[in-house]
């Protein structure tokens, strides 16, 4: 979805949950990618935070994490250059939910002045 707002268009992210599943490891997880709203393009080196703590992880090149997690948690997908998003989740031990990371943005479009020269 896209907002303009004067000369600033706003592309407005979101978080897809693409599937979730019971597996035989012992910790729960969240694992996924992060892509750019606009080009689909995957995001490298962003972070993915576990809010109100000091656990997080990085994206690799490719924009892929994992995050090992269990519990009522929030996690915070940021990148530089993009809208910070936070989505919560409910992953018990076992559990493994896939997710994309759509990144927004905010461009500035500057106004082009027009100039003439004078021939006088």
């Amino acid at each position: 979805m896209v907002t303009k707002r004067g000369d600033m268009y706003i592309y407005k992210g979101k978080i897809e949950v693409v599937q979730a599943k019971t597996t035989d490891k012992q910790n729960g997880k969240v694992f996924g990618r992060f892509v750019d709203i606009r080009t689909g393009e995957p995001i490298q080196y962003g972070s993915v935070l576990l809010v109100g703590t000091k656990t997080g992880t990085t994206i690799n090149k490719k924009g892929e994490f994992e995050i090992e997690t269990t519990g009522e948690v929030t996690l915070r997908f940021s990148s530089v250059g993009h809208t910070e998003m936070d989505k919560s989740f409910s992953i018990s031990s076992r559990q493994e939910i896939e997710v994309l990371v759509h990144l927004g943005t905010t461009i500035i479009h500057e106004k082009k002045e027009k100039t003439t020269a004078n021939t006088h």
